[in-house]
């Protein structure tokens, strides 16, 4: 009887000693994306009294600046379950979601490094273009109004609500969230750049970006 006992004990080790299989991490789906065409980049200001000034925007190093040659861009129309924005008609024309990708260096993105609650105006630069569907694409999703002007603006956000129109530029079509952010012009190692930020009572010079399709 004792050694049944054994023999029974014997065959359910196994069963006891091995740990149960865990299971695999979801993998992470990559955003899928499709070129809306090339062109450059300007950006225009006013001092509200002249005729607004338009400048070429193109890449110092990494960083995107205002001045110069202006720099070939291609405008990707992504597609991100985590960002939640799809290309849609609106009144104002239609509007493309994805990436900016400069020509020169392919598999790069214009991208801005955002961080919440923050209104600090942030540098926008070339840097590797992530495919991942995460929250990777934060920081390089922009979108693009196709109307006479295809005004550029940075999401830097998921999409929490309905459309809004910008309060400094009534024409826009933005998003409601927490922060909404605009372009406006800086300075670094002697160049002026174009920086994002969140503030709306920013005392540096605000500006409209436009993708200029060839």
């Amino acid at each position: 009887m004792f050694s049944n006992v054994l023999f029974a004990l014997a065959l359910l080790a196994p069963l006891v000693s091995a740990a149960p299989a865990s299971a695999p991490p979801p993998a992470t789906t990559a955003v899928a994306c499709t070129s809306v065409g090339q062109g450059t980049l300007s950006a225009h200001t006013t001092d509200g009294t002249q005729a607004a000034v338009e400048m070429p925007v193109s890449l110092a190093a990494t960083r995107l600046v205002v001045g110069g040659t202006a720099g070939v861009f291609e405008f990707l129309e992504c597609s991100s379950t985590f960002i939640g924005e799809t290309g849609e008609d609106t009144t104002n024309g239609t509007v493309f979601f994805g990436h900016i990708v400069p020509v020169a260096t392919p598999n790069t993105c214009l991208s801005v490094p955002v961080v919440a609650n923050v209104t600090t105006p942030f540098d926008i630069s070339s840097g590797p273009c992530s495919t991942a569907d995460d929250d990777s694409q934060i920081n390089q999703f922009f979108s693009v109004l196709d109307e006479d002007t295809f005004d550029v603006e940075f999401i830097g956000h998921k999409k929490h609500h309905k459309h809004h129109k910008h309060p400094k530029h009534p024409k826009h079509k933005h998003h409601k969230h927490h922060h909404h952010f605009h372009f406006v012009l800086g300075s670094a190692d002697g160049a002026q750049t174009l920086q994002v930020t969140s503030d709306d009572n920013s005392t540096a010079t605000a500006v409209e970006v436009q993708f200029k399709f060839t």
